[in-house]
């Protein structure tokens, strides 16, 4: 599994989850990624989150991690890709590798 992010700004890093993803792995994609890409693009953190609305983002864990570290979530109904810009994202990046993976196939 891959967890990235994306701002008006431009592209975050990626994290790649091994297994299942959980409340602490979810906290440690937050520590390790969103801080680099808020302090680059909005020094002020002056942003809103918008996680994917699944458990771990929900997590009492989670919920308190945000709180302490004052992350501004951005409320909105679960399972909405539609709503979700980073899913845009996602399918060209699966688009692409599907490409990739035809092209190597057809060359072997």
């Amino acid at each position: 599994m891959v967890s990235g992010c994306i701002s008006y700004h431009g592209v975050g890093t990626l994290a790649f989850v091994k297994g299942n993803l959980n409340a602490q792995g979810y906290q440690d994609i937050l520590e390790n990624n969103l801080w680099p890409v808020t302090a680059k693009y909005f020094p002020s953190q002056d942003f809103i989150l918008q996680d994917d609305n699944v458990p771990v983002d929900k997590a009492q864990s989670a919920v308190e991690y945000k709180l302490i570290n004052k992350i501004k979530s951005l409320s909105w109904p679960a399972q909405s890709p539609d709503i979700n810009i980073i899913e845009n994202i996602w399918l060209r990046l699966k688009n692409a590798l599907q490409t990739l993976m035809q092209s190597l196939l057809l060359m072997s």
